[in-house]
């Protein structure tokens, strides 16, 4: 039986694999970008470098964890930017899981200008939506909304607060705060296997949802553990 409001550190694919189906109502998550930078993967041998290897491993790294992810919950929203370095690991996942791809939104931020000569400068990021029962339709028959809610989204750019130089790439908490009230209803169960310090989960708790949340780095739980105990007025 899941244990609610929690977070655990752990790696996240046996995590996911003991899970019954259908028992989460909303993943929203990011994982790592694979920009070769990511501290929390080096540490178990996922050192990403410029080469084909690197391509390769960070597609077999992630596809069974999607798989995984679309398989226990309702909805996956699932966060990622479109990168040199995954974009051909991106396409891939989309055919594998094009029988579950609902839909996609747009999160439009302040783009950064280029550093490198001839380099668009990145405006936005996706959200695929994945659905493994109703993906063949756009309709989500469990939301109230009609006519209101855009798939083309501005929030700016990630959360800059006092942990950001330790990680880097953190969501502005309005972004799951929108997803989670649009959504989902309250009581329901939001689910982040890649938790990093906390976004998604401190948004699920101030709109009283239940939350679990992973991540394989003790000190981002540690972090997010104490975000959470600092919340007030709830």
């Amino acid at each position: 039986m899941l244990e609610l409001n929690k977070i655990i550190c752990c790696d996240n694919l046996p995590f996911l694999k003991d899970l019954e189906t259908n028992c989460i109502k909303i993943c929203i998550t990011s994982p790592p970008y694979n920009v070769g930078k990511n501290t929390v993967y080096k540490k178990n041998n996922l050192k990403y470098n410029n080469n084909s290897d690197y391509l390769d491993n960070y597609y077999e790294w992630l596809k069974p964890r999607l798989g995984e992810i679309i398989r226990v919950s309702k909805y996956t929203f699932f966060n990622i930017q479109m990168l040199s370095a995954n974009k051909i690991a991106i396409i891939k996942l989309l055919s594998d899981y094009q029988n579950y791809f609902k839909d996609v939104i747009i999160w439009g931020k302040n783009g950064q200008p280029a550093m490198c000569k001839g380099v668009l400068n990145s405006c936005f990021e996706f959200i695929f939506i994945f659905d493994k029962e109703t993906a063949y339709k756009r309709r989500f028959d469990d939301v109230d909304f009609r006519g209101t809610i855009p798939n083309l989204i501005n929030f700016g750019k990630n959360s800059r607060n006092k942990y950001s130089k330790l990680h880097r790439a953190q969501f502005p908490e309005s972004l799951p705060k929108f997803i989670i009230e649009n959504f989902t209803k309250e009581g329901d169960l939001v689910f982040d296997p890649f938790v990093g310090l906390g976004s998604v989960l401190i948004a699920a708790k101030q709109m009283k949802r239940n939350f679990i949340g992973i991540d394989l780095d003790q000190e981002y739980c540690n972090i997010a553990e104490e975000r959470l105990k600092n919340l007030t007025n709830l």
